[in-house]
Parts: structure tokens; sequence; C-alpha cells
């Protein structure tokens, strides 16, 4: 197996520059996808309280290391809080639910999923009224600046943030986000957010970095500019 390639993070803790995302994998399958993965050389998962696979995942990824394909020193595994967990007293909680899905005393990056509050048990489809302006992002990171201290995460990042928005949270963070997941791919390269995240110590991970054809984008931007050339052809 060729050694991996790793970059690091402004903890100094490494994570693999090539990893499997889950978001969208239909039941059953997703338990499948990991083991392959993990038995051809792959060793970051990314996953997320909100795409409710991970107590799919846990069993898989114990599997593999039980059946000594990797070890839990090698496996970087990344999962997100749930907007509607963004209260500073549901942070930990929901965080601890993670860990028993995945059946894992730790996860080695935990990233707030979007910059986006919602009231508990709602979620995105619910449009509006699902909002929670009772907390602020501020509250938030502080919440999880404080998971650091329990060992049951070695990294916290951000997903979907905006310059302005990381701007912000740089006044008030004591622990600078390690990452900002984003979708970042040739169709939408955001030049700006990589010079920045890169002056400011922050590692940029892509998710859809070949495209994204299931945005609800995509109609739209067939229409105005007309059929695209497929990044990648396979």
């Amino acid at each position: 197996m060729a050694p991996r390639r790793e970059v690091e993070l402004n903890n100094h803790r490494k994570m693999p520059t090539l990893g499997l995302g889950t978001a969208m994998s239909t039941e059953n399958a997703v338990r499948h996808a990991i083991e392959v993965a993990l038995r051809n050389g792959y060793q970051l998962i990314d996953t997320a309280g909100a795409y409710k696979n991970e107590h799919e995942i846990g069993p898989a990824v114990n599997k593999c290391i039980q059946d000594g394909i990797i070890t839990r020193d090698n496996l970087f595994l990344t999962s997100k809080l749930p907007n509607d967990s963004h209260h500073a007293e549901d942070v930990e909680p929901r965080l601890d639910k993670t860990l028993q899905d995945l059946q894992l005393e730790y996860v080695d990056l935990y990233l707030m999923h979007w910059p986006v509050a919602m009231k508990t048990g709602s979620d995105k489809t619910e449009g509006k009224d699902a909002l929670d302006d009772t907390v602020t992002l501020k509250e938030t990171w502080q919440a999880m600046e404080r998971l650091l201290d329990t060992g049951k995460v070695k990294a916290i990042g951000v997903s979907n943030f905006t310059i302005s928005l990381l701007k912000e949270m740089l006044e008030y963070a004591k622990i600078v986000p390690a990452v900002n997941q984003l979708e970042n791919h040739p169709y939408l390269p955001q030049p700006d957010m990589l010079k920045f995240c890169k002056e400011n110590g922050i590692v940029v991970t892509a998710y859809a970095p070949l495209g994204s054809p299931g945005a609800k984008m995509a109609d739209a931007t067939k229409a105005f500019i007309g059929d695209l050339p497929p990044v990648l052809d396979c």
C-alpha cells in the first residue's frame, strides 16, 4: 500500500487528504461501502449526525478494526454537529450520541455542519419556521471548544461557512477552526475562500470534488450556460 498523503492541521494533527464521504448513502449500502473503502486503502471516513447512518458506519468500521484491516490510530473519522443541536447544553450530548452510534471513544474531527441553528427535532426541509434565533454561532462554537477538554474530539472545525462568518468567528474564537468543509470543484473553485483559509491556518476540505450533479442548482446552471463537459468521464 502506498504511503498515505496527509495535511497537517493547525493543532499539528495529521489528516489524510483523501476520504470517503457518506452523505446520501442508501440504507445498508453504506456499510458495504465502508468495508470496501477501508480494504482498499482509504483511511478517512466522513459522516454526520444529519446523515442518519452513523449507526451503520459504526459496526462496519469496528469490523474492519477487529479484522485487522485498519487500526484505530490510522483511521481518521470526521463527524458533524446537526443544526438542531446548536444550544450549548446540547452540543456534548449530541456528540455522545454520535460516539455511541459509531462505537468509538472519540472522533478525530468534529465540525459544526452548517452556520444555521434549527429548533430541536427540525430539519432543513421545514423552512424558516424551523429556524432557531435564540442561539448564536458564538455560543455553539464556545461549546465545541470545550469538547476538546473531554478527549472525545481531537480537532474541531466548521462546514459551509462563508468568509464573512469566518472573519466574525476569528474575533471571538479561542481556538481557530482546524477545517472548513465546503463544496469545492472545478465548477465551484472558490479561490477567495481558499486564499483566506490558507492565510488563517484553516484547512479546506472539499466535498463533491468532482461536481455535485444532485444539487438543485444543476438545472438552473444548465439553463443559463448550457451543457457542461463532465469533470471526469467514467
